[in-house]
C-alpha cells in the first residue's frame, strides 16, 4: 500500500451504526428525553418524554438510533388497525 492510500484508509469513518457520543441527538432533542450518562456510558431515554418526533434519529451522522414500533393495544388503532401511537427509538447495542 503507497503511504497515498494508507492515508485515505486512515481517515475514514468507522462508526458507522456506532455512537461516538457526539452528542446530536442530546442537543437536538426538542422533549429533553435524552440522559447523558457519561463519558463512555453512552445515553437513556425518558421514554415517558420521549414523542417520537425522530429529531435524534435524523440528527444522528452514524445511524446509531434506530426508530422502532411501539406496542399498542387496543384502543389505539387506527380505522384500518394500524398503530396511531408514535415510533419511539433506541440505541443499537
Amino acid at each position: 500500500m503507497t503511504e497515498p492510500e494508507a492515508r485515505y484508509e486512515a481517515s475514514r469513518c468507522l462508526s458507522c451504526g456506532n455512537c461516538f457520543e457526539c452528542d446530536n441527538c442530546f442537543t437536538s432533542c426538542p422533549e429533553q428525553a435524552i440522559v447523558k450518562l457519561g463519558p463512555g456510558r453512552f445515553y437513556r431515554v425518558e421514554d415517558d418524554l420521549c414523542t417520537g418526533c425522530a429529531v435524534c434519529f435524523e440528527q444522528c451522522p452514524c445511524h446509531a438510533i434506530e426508530m422502532v414500533p411501539e406496542p399498542v393495544v387496543g384502543a389505539d388503532l387506527g380505522l384500518l388497525g394500524e398503530p396511531t401511537r408514535p415510533a419511539k427509538f433506541k440505541v443499537r447495542a
